[in-house]
């Protein structure tokens, strides 16, 4: 009676240890999915601030260069001084008499008319007034 007293004891201990590893073995299982979890978290939360500051880096970009853009288009449109009326906004950018004189006698939006003049840089006969004009 002794006997099957202490094993029963010793099975029912077994029995116990085994419910004991199975529920150990899934609290580690649990707690490593929770540690994974946890550090796809933060990784996460790392790109999104990166992202953030990102975002944000481009929107003061953004606006100041449509700050920048306010400003040229209000300069440009400024109401011109008097004593100014009459001169140009810009100089020419070839910087060459000749350069602004063919635009104005040659070019097609200065006229209805098509383009009949000869081109003065094709003969050879006109090189001398082309030269006066340059100097």
């Amino acid at each position: 009676e002794i006997h099957e007293k202490d094993t029963q004891y010793c099975e029912a201990i077994r029995n116990e240890r085994n419910q004991r590893k199975s529920v150990e073995a899934e609290l580690e299982s649990f707690r490593l999915s929770m540690e994974d979890a946890l550090r796809r978290r933060n990784e996460i939360e790392k790109e999104n601030v990166a992202l953030k500051d990102k975002v944000q880096r481009q929107e003061k970009y953004i606006g100041r260069l449509q700050d920048r853009d306010k400003q040229n288009r209000r300069q440009s449109k400024a109401p011109r001084p008097s004593y100014m009326a009459g001169v140009e906004k810009e100089p020419p950018r070839g910087g060459s008499k000749i350069s602004s004189g063919l635009k104005q006698q040659y070019h097609p939006s200065f006229g209805s008319e098509e383009n009949t003049r000869p081109n003065l840089l094709d003969e050879s006969s006109h090189t001398d007034e082309v030269t006066s004009l340059l100097r």
